[in-house]
């Protein structure tokens, strides 16, 4: 649904090319996720979504400003993948897994799409970063570091959170 909203809105404006944002591809990841009941592909999405929270508030509060579709398809498909975690629980591990897609993701991205977009940054570093970087392969492999230790962070953290809010509910 949110997806739905999305790609009508970057259809009405020529801008198909934004619908491989990771925040969209995770939205269609996790619908797939949910009707099926396929706890891997829940979770992954559901871990991009969130990491993906930080730079889509970077990028609204310091270059592009939000749109209202946006607060949907980020935080409310957030709090619909949470949900969704806590019903499916997935195998452990699934951090590497989350990674070797979104990198899957990335690469399709830059196949798909031309730079005029930069979308998911795959040619060019983000806009507040200018000043810090001096290459885009340096930004691209920090960028790397923190997106993989996030994703284990975040499984770690979100697996002993569930449990604990299942024995409370059981």
């Amino acid at each position: 649904m949110f997806f739905a909203w999305t790609a009508y809105g970057y259809f009405q404006n020529g801008n198909q090319a934004e619908l491989w944002w990771i925040c969209n591809v995770s939205n269609v990841a996790l619908g797939i996720g949910m009707l099926a009941a396929w706890p891997g592909l829940t979770w992954i999405a559901t871990l991009w979504i969130l990491l993906g929270i930080g730079p889509w508030l970077l990028d609204g509060f310091s270059v592009s400003g939000f749109q209202a579709h946006s607060f949907f398809t980020h935080l409310g498909s957030a709090a619909l993948g949470l949900y969704a975690m806590s019903r499916l629980p997935a195998k452990p591990g699934i951090w590497w897994r989350a990674a070797l897609f979104f990198y899957g993701v990335q690469l399709a991205t830059r196949l798909a799409t031309g730079p005029r977009f930069n979308v998911n940054q795959v040619y060019d570093m983000h806009e507040s970063f200018r000043a810090q970087f001096t290459s885009y392969w340096v930004y691209f492999a920090l960028n790397t570091v923190f997106f993989v230790a996030g994703l284990l962070a975040l499984e770690l953290l979100l697996r002993k959170t569930i449990a604990r809010a299942g024995r409370m509910r059981g």
